[in-house]
Formats: structure tokens, C-alpha cells, sequence
């Protein structure tokens, strides 16, 4: 079995994206989610931490919410590119107004 995290039509047992209300594989809406490994079968929200009956991919899934927490806090402490430079620019044209200043007293 797969440890990456996939639903799986009860239909068709093909793998199905999350966010989908319908198998693409076979066209069957969906009345739940089941779990791959023990069969359990819930509502989506149910497995959003891993699968609510064993634990299925559960670990893995608190791994990765906290590794991207983790990329989030540290892109969030970083100013965008084009603020640095907007405020370079204006820092060198106020130095260069100061300088002008000077140099004409």
C-alpha cells in the first residue's frame, strides 16, 4: 500500500484527488471517503488528520502540516523583493537630495 495520501473510489478503487465530489474514473458521486488500509468508510472532514479507525497515514500528515508551518512562518518573516528595492531607491534619491543640499550652502 501507498503511504502517500489518496482517497479511494469505493466504486472503481482507483485513487481520486480530495476535492472532488465525483470519481473522473468511473463517475460515481461519493457518499464517503474509505480508508486503504482498514476499509473504514466516513466523510471527507473525517480523514483530515488520517483515517479517524487505524491511524492510517496519520503521522505522515502531522510530519507534513508542520514541516509547510514550518516554510510558511519562515517566508512570512522575509519583505517581498519589490518592497527592498522600492525602498532602496527611495533611500538613495532622499541621500542624493541631502548631498544636493549640502553642497549648495
Amino acid at each position: 500500500m501507498s503511504n502517500k495520501r489518496e482517497f479511494v473510489c469505493q466504486n472503481c478503487g482507483k485513487t481520486v484527488p480530495a476535492s472532488r465530489g465525483k470519481c473522473p474514473h468511473c463517475g460515481r458521486f461519493f457518499k464517503g471517503v474509505r480508508c486503504p488500509k482498514c476499509f473504514y468508510v466516513g466523510e471527507s472532514d473525517d480523514f483530515l488528520k488520517g483515517c479517524p479507525s487505524c491511524g492510517y497515514l496519520e503521522d505522515e500528515m502531522n510530519n507534513a502540516n508542520s514541516s509547510e508551518a514550518k516554510k510558511k512562518d519562515k517566508n512570512s518573516s522575509r519583505l517581498p523583493l519589490w518592497f527592498l528595492l522600492l525602498s532602496s531607491g527611495f533611500l538613495v534619491i532622499i541621500i542624493i537630495i541631502i548631498i544636493n543640499i549640502f553642497l549648495r550652502m
